[in-house]
Formats: structure tokens, sequence, C-alpha cells
């Protein structure tokens, strides 16, 4: 049975630094899948766990296939 949920890691309480010293390091390690990652926020925190899913495999789909775009240029 496939697994339909996106990976994803949800981030909360991290400081910009700490964030961006994770996210380089997880993109160092080319042997880790395609991951999205998600900062907690006062909005989402009223959200169900799946509707959010649902919304970052949306924007990641969005941004993904802009990114192609202009690579291909």
């Amino acid at each position: 049975m496939e697994n339909k949920t996106p990976k994803a890691i949800l981030l909360s309480g991290f400081t910009d630094e700490e964030i961006k010293e994770l996210l380089r390091c997880y993109k160092e390690n080319k042997n880790l899948p395609h991951t999205i990652f998600a900062t907690v926020t006062e909005t989402v925190l009223k959200w169900k766990v799946e509707d959010w899913l649902k919304e970052l495999e949306e924007e990641d789909r969005y941004f993904r296939k802009k990114t192609n775009k202009e690579k291909q240029k």
C-alpha cells in the first residue's frame, strides 16, 4: 500500500540561523529523499495537520514546477 502523505518536517521553536543550518545539512546529504520543510505559524496552529500537509504539497508542487521551468531557460 502506497503512502499518500508527503514527506514533511514541521519546524517549531528554531531560530532562523538554526533553520538555515538544518536545511544546509539536509541538502548536503544526497541520499535523503525530497522533503518539504515548513515552520509553524499562528495561522497553521488552527489547521488540521491533514489540511496543512495538503497545502504544503500543493505549494511544493508549484515551486518545483517553477524552478524546473527556470532551469530550462
